[in-house]
């Protein structure tokens, strides 16, 4: 995931892209906050709408795992904001 933030730096738009799409496809339950910030850090627009758009689907199975409370406020806003729009 650090080939992202690196690529946002050096200006490597179309590595960041194939970065975006491939972190995209690796989404999971395990990953997602995780890749939430990277995309945040790496301003990767897509791949951040990516994992807000999974977190939001899966909130109800993240919520009994982890809990709602472990969700990062930005992080919950969006979910909350995406989800009143």
């Amino acid at each position: 995931m650090d080939l992202i933030v690196y690529c946002d730096k050096i200006i490597f738009p179309n590595l960041k892209v194939e970065c975006e799409r491939t972190l995209a496809k690796s989404l999971g339950m395990e990953n997602a906050f995780a890749i939430y910030e990277v995309a945040e850090e790496a301003q990767a627009g897509n791949l951040k709408e990516a994992a807000v758009r999974f977190i939001r689907n899966n909130v109800k199975e993240i919520s009994k795992n982890i809990g709602l409370e472990n969700i990062p406020n930005p992080l919950l806003l969006e979910i909350i904001e995406n989800k009143l729009c």
